[in-house]
């Protein structure tokens, strides 16, 4: 019994030293892109001021509107959508959004992190329409507000996240333009996030997101070839 007694202990002080070494990994830590020059297009709360947010049934986040569909299809499994209006600085209308999102199959979480893979197609009227393609680490949101507030029903603060961390080398994702003024073009985006209350119930019902973009200007569009 004696034995059986150490045995319990040794497993759960090898169970919380393991994950006292996931939670404070280093190596999970988010390196934000060096940001220059970016346009900022401005979005709110999925769960709360946004047209559409729809999954399967599975994610921590409430479904918006309510009464929703869910993705039921089997391809669609883990996927999240969300249409969204895009505002500039002003509060203008720049245009509409759809972002499909789904976790990253190379999640790891012990040298990665939990990886996000979304595409973004933007369609702001009168200039034409273009996607972006990113990978984000969630594991910093994940850590800091979802889990305490798994624990305690709500979580309150203030937390800044630039979550991005690719395709491009320097960690920012892809743009790539299709119609009208966007045409061929190629540039970079970036995401960031102010999360102020999340729910265990509904998901982040106070928060503020924006995406920012960055298409090569006039003088530098000959070497914008790799990576703008």
């Amino acid at each position: 019994m004696k034995l059986f007694g150490l045995f319990i202990i040794g497993f759960l002080l090898g169970a919380g030293i393991a994950a006292a070494a996931v939670y404070y990994n280093p190596l999970t830590a988010v390196t934000a892109p060096a940001l220059a020059g970016e346009d900022w297009l401005l979005y709110d709360s999925p769960v709360a001021n946004n047209l559409v947010l729809a999954h399967d049934g599975n994610a921590r986040i409430r479904a918006n509107p309510a009464g929703i569909p869910e993705l039921w299809e089997s391809t669609l499994e883990g996927t999240v959508l969300l249409l969204v209006e895009l505002r500039n600085a002003d509060g203008s209308l720049y245009g509409v959004g759809s972002r499909i999102s789904v976790l990253a199959e190379n999640t790891d979480l012990l040298r990665r992190g939990v990886g996000l893979q979304s595409h973004w197609a933007v369609s702001a009227p009168g200039r034409g329409i273009f996607f972006v393609i990113q990978e984000e680490n969630i594991w910093p949101v994940l850590k800091e507000v979802v889990l305490p507030a798994y624990y305690s029903e709500s979580w309150r603060g203030s937390n800044r996240y630039t979550l991005t961390t690719g395709p491009l080398e320097s960690g920012y994702g892809l743009l790539l333009g299709a119609t009208g003024e966007f045409r061929e073009q190629r540039g970079r985006a970036v995401e960031r996030y102010e999360i102020r209350r999340y729910s265990r119930a509904a998901g982040p019902v106070d928060m503020s997101a924006e995406l920012g973009i960055r298409l090569p200007r006039a003088s530098d569009q000959r070497t914008a070839v790799q990576e703008p």
